[in-house]
């Protein structure tokens, strides 16, 4: 559909129209590519012969390039409005489309900065200096409906996940206020005997363990994101923020590159774009939150904190300790966004997790973190000769173990 739109587009000359295709089109393929690794890109849509498939570094120079081609379409038309009421992320606002674009580049840049760090310090600073989303007013949000949910509203049906441990020892540790927002208490109250009903579970529960009573002593997430039958009101969809954009130019920052600011500013106006999106709070409370030095806690017995980073921002600490704290505070603000909090964790080993209860996959052991999916089966066969250059590509096993290009720390 999206490869329609745009080719439609360009031979209708309809150029901004076609330029805000090119944008979703680099953001669709860079969360596709950044779980598998090599895609189908260049010959995607081609009818006959071998669907070749694309090396990562290869497509992020291409979403580079493909980016400069769509702002500079939109600078030069200027036609203020594209797809207008069609456009369920800005409502065909072209200049919200190239804040987008650019906040977009900072993401791309920082993703390359253990592989490729001069060209990730190129277009990190391009992106700071051309515009990065600054308020909450910028932020790039789906509005749903009935007939496109929120995916966290589907999958809660299944009744299949609860709070993780490990944001349940972040959350208590820091007396988060968003704690609150993003999960609901255990059906089951108090299980762990801290005072606080809101249970995080490990990763990797042995069979056994799984039942009703596990589901009911943790946390699910909160009502607003359940199905509308138990009070869910099918939110919208957060596609990318002003806070993720502050976290990125913080950690740029520490890197010495030139952001618009300290990586100490930039931090804490991150953690409060975020409380402020999120919860709406007096100052009085995001200061108080700023300045905590609260730390993780044990989210049980079994579980001790992994780590003793504080909120508050630690100017005489080592760069990778500030980074720690950068990564951090982003993968909560970035809730409900498991793609996006999931590469930051394999590009940064942050936050610091848990290792898994059990473990059944042969390529994994239980402190590591799997690397990227693997390729679906019915590419085994049906494209077989193409799949056999993919595998050249990556450089490694087709499994969970291999990294991707510039998974690289």
């Amino acid at each position: 559909h999206l490869k329609f739109v745009e080719e439609t587009a360009i031979a209708a000359e309809m150029f901004p129209e076609a330029a805000l295709a090119l944008i979703w089109k680099t953001f669709a393929y860079h969360r596709i590519t950044d779980y598998w690794g090599p895609v189908i890109y260049s010959s995607f849509g081609e009818e006959e012969g071998i669907a070749n498939y694309d090396s990562q570094r290869s497509l992020y120079i291409n979403f580079f390039s493909t980016l400069d081609d769509a702002v500079a379409i939109l600078r030069a038309n200027r036609k203020g409005n594209s797809f207008a009421q069609n456009d369920l992320l800005f409502q065909g606002d072209e200049s919200k489309w190239i804040t987008f674009a650019e906040t977009l580049r900072l993401r791309l840049a920082m993703r390359l900065k253990y592989v490729s760090p001069e060209l990730a310090q190129q277009e990190a600073e391009k992106a700071a200096a051309a515009g990065v989303m600054t308020d909450n007013d910028d932020n790039a949000v789906i509005t749903t409906t009935a007939d496109a949910m929120h995916p966290l509203t589907t999958i809660t049906n299944w009744g299949e996940f609860r709070m993780s441990a490990l944001m349940e020892s972040f959350l208590k540790g820091y007396n988060d206020p968003r704690l609150e927002i993003y999960f609901s208490p255990s059906i089951n109250g108090d299980s762990d005997g801290d005072g606080n009903a809101f249970e995080g579970l490990r990763n990797g529960q042995p069979t056994e363990a799984k039942s009703i009573k596990l589901n009911g002593n943790h946390s699910n997430v909160h009502v607003r994101w359940q199905p509308e039958e138990r009070g869910g009101t099918n939110p919208s969809i957060k596609v990318m923020s002003a806070s993720e954009a502050y976290f990125l130019r913080a950690e740029g920052a520490l890197e010495g590159w030139e952001m618009g600011g300290t990586a100490a500013s930039l931090y804490e106006l991150g953690i409060r774009a975020s409380l402020i999106e999120i919860m709406h709070p007096t100052d009085s409370v995001v200061n108080a939150y700023l300045q905590s030095i609260a730390i993780p806690t044990a989210s049980d017995e079994d579980s001790p904190p992994t780590t003793d980073v504080p909120v508050k921002f630690d100017e005489s600490a080592a760069k990778e300790r500030q980074l720690e704290q950068v990564i951090t505070q982003k993968w909560i603000a970035l809730f409900p966004d498991g793609w996006e909090a999931f590469s930051e964790l394999r590009r940064t080993g942050y936050p610091k997790t848990y290792p898994l209860i059990e473990v059944e996959n042969p390529d994994l052991r239980g402190d590591e973190i799997f690397r990227r999916l693997t390729f679906v089966d019915s590419e085994h066969a049906d494209n077989p000769e193409g799949l056999t250059g993919a595998a050249i590509l990556l450089k490694g096993p087709d499994n969970n173990a291999t990294h991707v290009w510039w998974d690289k720390k």
